[in-house]
């Protein structure tokens, strides 16, 4: 059994980044670890793959009242943290909740804008300013 592949699935609208230990994977394991290293943080929490469900951890307490009362299973309740199971269809709720981080939308007009404002600061070959 895989895990849920965060990237392919909520990559377009939320930030996935790759947990802190994934770097120090053995080469051999590190591509097939992938899915499992991926995590989307938020303000309030973070949410990562367990299989063919997702996991949603909080450390604040507004958050995990949210996440109960939305009917999500509570899988790990400690002093300060609870951890709760949840299907990929809850996720625009759950990552409201937690404050996911979405990634930026640009327009094409908005991409020419940073394209045309950058050009003056690309770097030109070693030998151009030698001639000049």
């Amino acid at each position: 059994m895989g895990a849920i592949n965060l990237q392919e699935q909520f990559g377009k609208r939320y930030r996935v980044v790759l947990e802190e230990s994934w770097q120090h994977e053995p080469e051999g394991s590190k591509e097939a670890e992938k899915p499992w290293s991926m995590e989307m943080r938020g303000r309030r929490g973070f949410v990562y793959p367990g299989g063919d469900y997702l996991v949603a951890n909080t450390e604040t307490y507004p958050a995990m009242r949210a996440l109960q009362k939305m009917g999500l299973e509570l899988m790990r309740h400690g002093q300060n943290e609870a951890c709760f199971r949840f299907e990929p269809a809850q996720m625009d709720a759950v990552a409201k909740v937690l404050g996911l981080r979405k990634r930026r939308q640009m327009t094409p007009e908005q991409l020419e804008m940073l394209a045309k404002g950058g050009r003056r600061f690309h770097f030109k070959p070693v030998g151009a300013a030698l001639d000049a």
